[in-house]
């Protein structure tokens, strides 16, 4: 596996215009900066392709913002069942709710779980 390296050195070279914008199109195209792109290439390593990573991002983003909205959802009725419960009143529509709530989350969850397996693979 390689490791890393951190640049330690700033190099500027000439290049014909036509190659330079070849050389953007193709680091664009795959997601990475143009350093990045020439970097790999002169180890001889496969150019990754990165294009699709920021819509991951956002998706997952998304999705767990959703389930915080839901895990409030939930406190919420939580401790309405509990205050219901202390004054002894029925608490069967704050059930019903609750178990609506709870279904959506455990959706919501296993669909993270399946974008984020999706997200993880090489």
């Amino acid at each position: 596996m390689n490791t890393p390296v951190k640049p330690t050195k700033k190099y500027s070279f000439r290049i014909p215009h036509g190659e330079l914008e070849q050389a953007r199109s193709v680091a664009r195209a795959h997601g990475i900066t143009l350093t990045e792109l020439i970097r790999l290439r002169l180890r001889n390593l496969r150019v990754p392709d990165r294009s699709g990573q920021q819509l991951r991002f956002e998706s997952l983003h998304a999705l767990t913002q959703e389930l915080q909205y839901i895990g409030h959802n939930i406190n919420q009725v939580t401790t309405a069942i509990h205050r219901a419960n202390i004054r002894q009143h029925s608490i069967e529509p704050e059930l019903r709710a609750f178990n609506q709530l709870l279904e959506s989350y455990l959706a919501s969850r296993e669909r993270l779980r399946v974008l984020m397996e999706q997200y993880l693979q090489p």
